[in-house]
C-alpha cells in the first residue's frame, strides 16, 4: 500500500509539473520518485499523470488524487502540532468561531483569562460571520461558536455571553448638539456599514423594511476599522457596536451618538453542535465564557 512519502512526492509533481523538480525538491533521485508514483498508479489502477517532454500534467483521475492527498497531507501536519501540543504539557485544544463584533470587544481579553487560568488547553481562533459559524459548528468544524442572536441556529445548544450595544458612529460636523437619535431619522442619510451577509447589517435591513424604507448602503467594506475610515473620509456615517466605534474616535474626527432604539443592545451566543460527544476542554471553556458574561 502507499505511503506518505509517496502521497508528498506526488503532490510535489502536481505542484511542479516536473518530477526533475520534484526529485530535487524533495532530494530524492528521480528514478526513485518516478518508481514511487508508478507504484502508486498501479496500486490504484489510474493513470494520475501525463508525462512528455515538457513534464507532467494531471489526469482528471489525478486531479481527484490530488485533492484527497492534500487532506491527508493537513491532517497529517494538525496531527503533529497537536503531538507536540502534548510534548509541551498541552491537554488539549479547543476550537471556536467568533464574529466579528465578539472579537472586536470582548472575546480576546475573556480568551486570555482562560488561557492564564488553564494553560495546558490551546485555543485555534477564527473569525467569521455568524452564519458561516453556525454552518461550521453544526457540520463540525469547530467546537464553539461566538454569534449575535436572531439568526437560524437549528441543531445547536445556546447559552448566553454577553451584550453590546450599537451607536452611530458619524463626522464631528453630524448634527451638532444631537446626543441620541432614532434609527428611522438615519434613512435619509448615506451609511457606511459591512456587508449584508453581517448579522448587524441585515438587521438594519430588517429594521429599515418595517419602515418601508431601503438602507442607502453607499459603501460595504470588510472591517470596523475600514468603516470608520470611510466615515472620516466623507462617504457617510455607521452603526457600530459602541465599543468598538469608541476605540477609533481619537485622532479620526468621529463622534458617537447614542442609537435610540431597544433593539440597539444585541445579546451574543455561545453556541455548540447539539448531542455533541462530550470534551473535556469544550466544556471548560464554554462554563468559563459563560461565567464572564454572568459577571
Amino acid at each position: 500500500m502507499f505511503d506518505l512519502v509517496t502521497l508528498r512526492l506526488f503532490a510535489l509533481a502536481a505542484e511542479h509539473r516536473s518530477l526533475s523538480k520534484t526529485s530535487a525538491a524533495a532530494n530524492i533521485a528521480i528514478a526513485a520518485v518516478s518508481r514511487r508514483i508508478s507504484t502508486l498508479e498501479a496500486e490504484l489502477g489510474v493513470s494520475l499523470l501525463r508525462r512528455s517532454r515538457h513534464g507532467v500534467e494531471l489526469t482528471p483521475a489525478g486531479e481527484a488524487c490530488l485533492r484527497r492527498t492534500q487532506t491527508i497531507l493537513a491532517e497529517m501536519n494538525a496531527l503533529r502540532g497537536d503531538m507536540v501540543d502534548f510534548s509541551k504539557g498541552l491537554r488539549g485544544r479547543v476550537s471556536i468561531r467568533a464574529s466579528t463584533s465578539a472579537i472586536a470587544q470582548f472575546l480576546p481579553e475573556d480568551l486570555a483569562a482562560f488561557g492564564r487560568a488553564h494553560p495546558a488547553i490551546g485555543l485555534d481562533l477564527e473569525e467569521a460571520y455568524s452564519p458561516k459559524i453556525v454552518n461550521e459548528v453544526r457540520g463540525g468544524a469547530s467546537e464553539i461558536g461566538i454569534i449575535l442572536e436572531g439568526g437560524e441556529t437549528f441543531g445547536l445548544t445556546l447559552w448566553p455571553y454577553r451584550c453590546d450595544r450599537l451607536g452611530v458612529v458619524a463626522p464631528q460636523s453630524f448634527r451638532p448638539g444631537v446626543s441620541r437619535v432614532k434609527f428611522v431619522d438615519l434613512l435619509c442619510e448615506d451609511l457606511v456599514q459591512m456587508g449584508f451577509d453581517t448579522a448587524m447589517t441585515r438587521l438594519l435591513s430588517e429594521k429599515a423594511q418595517e419602515t418601508g424604507r431601503a438602507l442607502r448602503l453607499r459603501v460595504a467594506v470588510d472591517s470596523f476599522d475600514a468603516v470608520c475610515r470611510m466615515i472620516a473620509a466623507g462617504f457617510g456615517v455607521g452603526i457600530l457596536p459602541e465599543m468598538a466605534g469608541a476605540a477609533h474616535l481619537e485622532h479620526s474626527r468621529l463622534r458617537l451618538i447614542e442609537l435610540d432604539e431597544p433593539w440597539a443592545v444585541r445579546r451574543m451566543l455561545i453556541c455548540a453542535k447539539a448531542n455533541a460527544k462530550p470534551s473535556g476542554p469544550r466544556e471548560m471553556l464554554i462554563d468559563f465564557l459563560r461565567r464572564c458574561g454572568a459577571g
